[in-house]
This record gives C-alpha cells, structure tokens and sequence, in this order.
C-alpha cells in the first residue's frame, strides 16, 4: 500500500475536532433530579495550550491522539485557508487553518509517526514525513525567491604587521590582498586601479585592494581601498612576498581579519587590518571515490555556528583523492573557530548549460584532516515515471530536506523535510488533474541537516538552529505535474 495518499482525494476530508466531554450520572439514582435543559448548548472541543515555534520546528513532546499544526508566513505572520492532510496509521485527516493559521486534530490515528501535507495559496507545498511530535510549526517558503540587487559599497584602511613577512629587497616586495567574506555568497565585485599605476605598460594598473610594501624599484603604500557587496560581515587580509629571484612566484605566509562590519546602512566604512596569523598548518581533505569526476575541494575557517566562514580558498582534488591548504592554529582571535572544509563534486554532463548532477558535502572540526567518505548519495531524477526521490544520508545527520524547483518559471514548488534520517525515499503526493505542470528543466536539491546545539531527541527541534551537513542536487529535463 502506498504511503503517500493522493492530496486531492483527501481534500474533502471534514477536520476531525477534538472529542466532546461526556455526561455522567449521579451518585445517588433514588434522588430526585432536576429539570435537565433540553436543548443543551453543544460542547466546544479543548483547544491545547501550545505556541508556534518561532522560524518553523517541532515541540509539544510526543504524539499521543492529538497534533496542533501551525502554518506561517516567511514573516512570521499566520497563513489562514491553508489545506492540511495528514497520514496517519492507514487513516486519512484534514483540516484547514483558522486565523490564528491554526489547525487541531484528535484521533487515535495520531501515534507513533506521521506524514503531513501544506497546501497554501501562491506558496510552495511543504511536507513533513515522520513526525513524532504534538506540535508542528511550518514557516512556508516563498514561492519565488526574487533575486536582489547587489549593492557595493566601499571600505576603506590600513594594514599592519609586515614586520611578520619575509623582507623587503630589491628582489622581493611584500603583498597583501583585502577582501570581503559573509554568510551568503558574495557578488564579485571590479576594483579600481590604485591613482598613479596605470602606465602604458600596465594599462590596468593595480587593484586597489592590494597593498604593495617595497623598497625601490617596487613601489610602497600601506592603505587599501576595497568594492565589496554590502552582504559582507567581515574583510580578511592575506599576505606575503612577491619574489622576481629567478621566476615570478607569490608565496602567501600570513593573515588578518576582522569581522562584525554592517555596510548596509553607510556608502563606505573604515577598517583597519592587521596581519596577525600565520599560515604555518596544514589542513587536508580526503575524498572517496565518487562516479562524479569533477572534484574540488574548498577550505575555511568557521568562525560562528551560525554561517560565518572566512574563506582560505579552494585546491583541485589530485589523483589520490587528496587536497590540501595552508591554515592557521586555532589561537588567540581564533580559539573558538573550527576549520571548515568542503568538497563538491560536479558530472561533466551539462543540460543547458548546467552540470546534471553536483554534491557539496560540508564538516567542520578542530582537526586539520577530514575524510568524506560518508558523503550524500546523489539524488535519483526526479520525473513523472514513479514520482520517487531519494538519498542516502551521511554520518551524523539527523534530519533530510528535499526541495523541488522549476528553473523555467524560477519558482520553488515543493518543500519535504523527512525527520527521520533512515528514510531514504519520498513518494510525492500527486494533486490530480487540477495539478499544475512542471515542464523543461527541473533543479531537485537534498540537504542533510544536523542541529547545531542540542541532538534532536525526535520531538524538538527549531528550523533556525539547523547546520547543513550535505547538499545534493540533479538537474533534469523533465515534465512532473504536481
């Protein structure tokens, strides 16, 4: 029997309340009785104590014969006339949100795990599979997600510590790059050639953001000026020396940032840097063997649980499956940091331009190696044929979530979030004839999701304190009607 029940069918389904309280007789029979209204005024279902929880998750401990679904806005706000299914032990339930975007069932049906479905106008659906908890909170996603106009600003100051950098001679010159980092990635942004460098035989000049600090014949200056996208949080200074010895060769030693800069407010900001680490450690990834080819690999430093990774750049995956970067020790300003590291592996397939199938698997530690043999399976294809996706979840992930977009409408249609691991396939629920069709090119992309503080015990967890272990996605030129 199939898991997954046709939403259209279930539609038409009355929300089943909670049940009525029940009269009881007297203790004495013999007594006599008052007069009993007969037209008694109907009971009202108790409606639970419980709130939503902020950003999306689950909460209200396990599931005993009751669930209080909640269904939100990407601002938070409630989504009322939202459509609820749910499939629970072989039984079909539905409901619709109130004002509140509030929906409460009362069956015997509700034990152990169950499947929910959200329909909500000009959202995406969203589906929650092995659920073992009272409480759901979904905070819908927009349908399309609009693109937003990059902003650049400029940021502007000085950098120090060239004292740690091998020095100067007629040879060798010291050389620092500035540049921006955040939590999303950051446009790329031209910069400015520095005033007075642009000659016939340089005619682009110097960039601004690079520092050059010589003795003649090389030029001098300790002031940078850097066009960054207004997202960036932090500016991080690479540097070390350029040598003409025998042949060109630029060997970056060292490194400073500073982070907590906010540029969405001022057209330019000062900051100081001062190069303070040494890159003197060696952070190594090893990769399993993969029918993908394509393979580099990318390298950071975790400065937050929260997103915040200065980049340290990323190395091609060699022959023996192996990459390496130089990286600092995780002292002083980087004591609570981890390394980050991450390996994406790309077919020489293209559809339209695009790779066919890519997976990005991301960790973090204090260690200076890592092993990605226990990566994220890629996805099958999504198609008409079977209406499965699936994927195998990495080591230590404790939540899977599966999205669905159609890239020629540039609109996100389904959302699944699995809260049990084990499961490795999705059946998605078909909507009938009144289904909207999914033409041309598809984008299907799995995360593997670990929660950042607390293990999820199976009952709670908040959609906001969930890190991505592993990201997969196939693209494929197919139709699906939804």
């Amino acid at each position: 029997m199939a898991r997954y029940i046709a939403i259209s069918s279930l539609l038409s389904f009355a929300l089943l309340g909670a049940a009525c309280g029940d009269d009881k007789a007297t203790p004495d029979q013999q007594q006599p009785q008052p007069q009993q209204n007969q037209n008694p005024e109907p009971s009202t279902p108790k409606i639970r104590d419980v709130a939503p929880v902020l950003g999306g998750g689950i909460s209200g401990g396990q599931l005993q014969g009751e669930l209080t679904i909640f269904v939100l806005a990407p601002d938070g706000s409630p989504v009322k006339n939202a459509q609820i299914v749910v499939a629970a032990s072989g039984k079909q339930l539905s409901g619709t949100s109130n004002e509140k975007g509030r929906v409460d069932l009362k069956d015997a049906a509700l034990k152990d795990a169950i499947d929910i479905h959200v329909l909500a106008q000009n959202y995406p659906n969203h589906s929650v599979m092995a659920l073992p908890s009272s409480v759901l909170t979904i905070q819908l996603e927009p349908l399309a997600i609009a693109a937003q106009a990059v902003q650049l600003k400029t940021v502007t100051g000085t950098v120090g510590g060239f004292d740690l950098l091998a020095p100067n001679n007629q040879e060798r010159v010291q050389v620092v790059n500035v540049f921006g980092f955040g939590r999303e990635v950051l446009a790329e942004a031209d910069q400015a050639p520095r005033p007075g460098t642009v000659t016939p035989g340089d005619p682009d000049g110097t960039p601004h953001n690079v520092v050059l600090h010589g003795m003649a014949p090389f030029p001098s200056w300790d002031d940078y000026s850097l066009n960054v996208d207004q997202r960036a949080e932090g500016l991080v200074a690479f540097g070390g020396s350029f040598s003409t010895e025998q042949s060109p060769n630029l060997k970056i030693t060292h490194m400073g940032f500073r982070k907590g800069m906010k540029l969405s407010q001022d057209s330019s900001a000062a900051m100081g840097l001062t190069l303070a680490h040494a890159l003197d450690q060696r952070v190594e990834l090893k990769a399993g063997v993969s029918e993908l080819p394509v393979r580099t690999a990318q390298f950071g430093i975790a400065l937050d649980s929260d997103g915040l990774v200065l980049p340290l750049g990323q190395m091609p995956v060699n022959g023996g499956h192996r990459a390496y970067k130089p990286a600092p020790l995780l002292v002083g300003g980087l004591a609570e940091a981890k390394y980050w590291a991450g390996l994406r592996y790309q077919s020489r397939d293209r559809v339209a331009g695009m790779s066919t199938q890519e997976v990005l698997a991301i960790k973090e530690s204090k260690q200076l190696a890592f092993d990605f043999e226990n990566l994220i399976s890629a996805p099958g294809p999504a198609s008409a044929a079977g209406r499965t996706i699936a994927a195998r979840a990495p080591m230590g992930a404790q939540l899977m979530q599966y999205r669905l977009h159609d890239l020629t409408q540039g609109e996100q249609r389904w959302v699944v979030t699995i809260l049990d691991p084990s499961v490795r396939s999705v059946d998605l629920p078909e909507l009938g004839a009144a289904g909207q069709m999914m033409e041309q090119e598809l984008l299907l992309s799995v995360e593997a999701l670990q929660l950042e503080e607390e293990s999820f015990d199976g009952e709670k967890f908040a959609q906001d304190k969930l890190k991505v272990l592993a990201k997969s996605y196939r693209r494929a030129m197919v139709s699906l009607e939804l």
